[in-house]
Formats: structure tokens, sequence, C-alpha cells
């Protein structure tokens, strides 16, 4: 068999893997403590879309506003700019939170 396939299933030792689950079990009780004092963080998903969806139609808004001549170029850039710093945490939680939010039934 080529060396290339011959991977381990856990590269980790026991008690680094231990670690992680202690680790990961906190966070999860913590999370579990904070949902239930704010029941608002129910709502999350909810609220997380909206913020985007309400950036994404600020920054069509303000391009329209340019376009029509109504904004200068300056303004337009600097509103974009700033919505952009806001969505620029989407990627990040797409690719660390929403899978363990998303699997986390299954561990």
């Amino acid at each position: 068999m080529n060396a290339l396939y011959k991977t381990s299933t856990n590269p980790l030792s026991k008690t680094e893997q231990d670690s992680i689950n202690e680790v990961t079990q906190k966070i999860t009780q913590h999370s579990n403590e904070l949902r239930k004092k704010y029941p608002l963080l129910g709502y999350q998903n909810v609220i997380g879309a909206s913020v985007m969806t309400l950036s994404i139609a600020g920054m069509i808004l303000s391009g329209t506003l340019y376009i029509k001549g109504i904004i200068p170029a300056w303004l337009c850039i600097m509103i974009n700019a700033w919505r952009r710093q806001k969505l620029s945490a989407t990627p990040d939680l797409s690719g660390t939170v929403l899978p363990y939010v998303l699997f986390r039934t299954q561990r």
C-alpha cells in the first residue's frame, strides 16, 4: 500500500484529545448557561442573517445612489468599506462556528 494512504485516524494522543473534549464540554456548558440567562441568544441566527441582509442591502443602495449621482464616489466607498468590515466575520463564522453548531448533536 502507498505510504500516502497510511494515515492515522486520530493523530492526537489520548491526553490531548481528553483536553480538547474537556474544553469543548466547558464551552458548550457555558453557551447553554448564557442561552438560559439571555433568551435573545435563541434568535442569534435570525439576528445574524438580518444584519448580513441589511448590510448587503445598504451596499446595493449606496451603489445605486452613486450611479444615479446622488452621492459622491468617496462617500459610496466609505459606506461600502464600513459595511464590508461588518460582513468580514461572515466567512470566519461559516468556516469555524457553523459546522460546530450544525453537527454538535453528532459528536
